[in-house]
């Protein structure tokens, strides 16, 4: 029995439950690639939730060495994933969802303790020099989400044997859109987060491992 509450099938979380529901199984990215999946982790009908930390990693194909690596490189309280899923040729697809576009910004880190805050300022600065960019005050505060998934994507990919791929899902038509989200508004909010405020540049190391999905959540 689905016990979600009403809060949970609103926006983008109730679009991916619906998304994950339907029967579609191949998408087209904005850069023409085609991704078929071949199993999806979460959210299925069965248990609509969001896995981070521990549970996160314990759904991945990755082996215990792996894992700990992992938790190494982020302490608890890490990213909650919108989705997760399988392709067709095995590669680990990591869902960000979003309903509108204000909820690329806005984002900071609430780590509390010393240690945790060292390992993520460590892991963060990691990430930027492998992309290219400045470790600047908004990988912190202001696109802290983006930049989060992006140290996440960066690090399982340094694992030999396995890829990883960050998948944008930009809903239309939600309960909580706005009348602005169009591809091209899309486009411009993903080249504000990555480019102008985390100072990436426009072709990176993890840019082949980034794809961007619009989909009009009117028609799941």
């Amino acid at each position: 029995m689905n016990t979600s509450s009403n809060k949970d099938n609103r926006g983008s979380r109730g679009a991916m439950k619906r998304l994950t529901d339907s029967k579609c199984r191949e998408f087209l990215d904005d850069g023409g690639r085609l991704i078929r999946i071949k199993r999806w982790i979460s959210p299925i009908a069965k248990d609509y939730k969001e896995f981070w930390d521990n549970n996160f990693l314990s759904k991945l194909p990755l082996s215990d060495i792996q894992r700990q690596d992992m938790k190494e490189f982020w302490p608890k309280g890490g990213p909650h994933w919108d989705g997760i899923a399988i392709s067709d040729d095995d590669e680990i697809l990591l869902f960000e969802a979003k309903a509108y576009i204000g909820e690329f910004s806005h984002t900071k880190c609430k780590a509390k303790a010393p240690s945790s805050i060292s390992a993520i300022e460590k892991s963060l600065a990691e990430t930027a020099f492998f992309l290219g960019a400045p470790m600047t005050p908004k990988w912190l505060d202001g696109y802290y989400q983006t930049a989060n998934r992006l140290a996440h994507l960066y690090k399982l990919n340094s694992f030999p044997g396995i890829s990883a791929r960050l998948v944008y899902i930009f809903f239309s038509n939600t309960d909580m859109s706005k009348q602005n989200e169009t591809p091209d508004s899309w486009r411009v909010a993903f080249k504000k987060a990555e480019i102008d405020s985390l100072g990436l540049p426009v072709s990176h190391e993890l840019s082949n491992q980034i794809s961007i999905l619009f989909v009009d959540a009117s028609k799941l």
